[in-house]
């Protein structure tokens, strides 16, 4: 397989895990408002920070976790008999559980009033905090292939101190010392190509079979 065939092969695996992740996180994206809606109902002064934010090439992620009233429950009875924990356990925080459904309601409308197509909300079950994790993980994840960031490029005047540098650097080597090791290994690698060189590796660290012997 040529490289070209690797890069090609790679592009669409990694096209197929990104519109998994799409399809697995799209349940917990709160529904946007219509430009309608938004015109009418949203804070000025919030509206024109997300813009400036939009305009400026920033992506807003917004998660909500969200905790169901008996692991909250639970969770306060482990600070209450764990001591190592017991610090972070507050009485105001039993007062407010009485207004738990007052609490949801709120949740709920500001959710719905603040989700937008460019930076919309997403609701996580947080009672299970492997679960959650998996879940932001995802998000995050997904945010970050519509990105598709780069690194940025070098050219001009700096790809010219560069190699100015790079000269120096290679004078002041030490003897017997390779001028630039890093362009050396970079040279084996590429000569090699990246699937033998894996494939080198995990056999340098493959542990022997054990040889089972019978009698007999």
């Amino acid at each position: 397989m040529t490289a070209g065939e690797r890069a090609a092969r790679g592009a669409d695996v990694s096209d197929t895990r990104a519109a998994r992740i799409a399809s697995a996180i799209e349940p917990l994206r709160v529904k946007p408002r219509s430009s309608v809606e938004l015109e009418r109902d949203f804070d000025p002064r919030h509206k024109a920070d997300f813009v400036k934010k939009k305009e400026n090439g920033i992506t807003v992620v917004k998660l909500f976790l969200n905790l169901s009233k008996e692991a909250q429950r639970c969770r306060f009875l482990k600070r209450i008999d764990l001591a190592e924990k017991s610090w972070r356990f507050s009485s105001s925080d039993i007062l407010e559980r009485n207004h738990w459904d007052e609490y949801q309601h709120a949740f709920s409308e500001m959710l719905s009033a603040t989700s937008t197509p460019w930076a919309p909300w997403y609701v996580v079950a947080a009672d299970r905090k492997w679960f959650a994790r998996i879940c932001v993980s995802a998000i995050l994840a997904h945010t970050l292939i519509e990105i598709d960031p780069k690194y940025p490029t070098v050219d001009g005047e700096k790809l010219l101190q560069l190699r100015e540098t790079r000269t120096r650097l290679e004078a002041e080597a030490p003897a017997g010392a390779a001028p630039d090791p890093v362009a050396a290994r970079l040279a084996n690698r590429d000569g090699d190509g990246d699937h033998s060189g894996r494939s080198k590796k995990h056999a340098r660290g493959r542990k022997p079979a054990r040889v089972h012997r019978t009698g007999g």
